[in-house]
């Protein structure tokens, strides 16, 4: 979760969501969000649960954009005998 909140507020986001995520992925991101953190304080170990994989679910694209940009990164400039 902490992740999660913390790639939305990245200061690239907005480039990310606008050049690499579906429509309305970022919307359902925030909403599952919000949806497990009023779940969180909760005995309901399968609410909480449930929660979590569709947390899991909804960020997967943006793990892996994120990822993907992390790697293009730190590859730049590098050449194939550097690696």
């Amino acid at each position: 979760m902490p992740a999660t909140e913390k790639s939305l507020r990245a200061s690239d986001f907005a480039e990310i969501e606008k050049s690499e995520l579906a429509a309305g992925e970022r919307q359902r991101i925030e909403s599952v969000l919000a949806g497990l953190k009023m779940v969180l304080n909760s005995s309901d170990r399968e609410t909480i649960q449930k929660w979590t994989k569709a947390l899991n679910d909804a960020t997967q694209h943006l793990a892996e954009v994120m990822m993907n940009r992390s790697v293009k990164a730190a590859l730049a400039g590098k050449s194939v005998n550097e690696m």
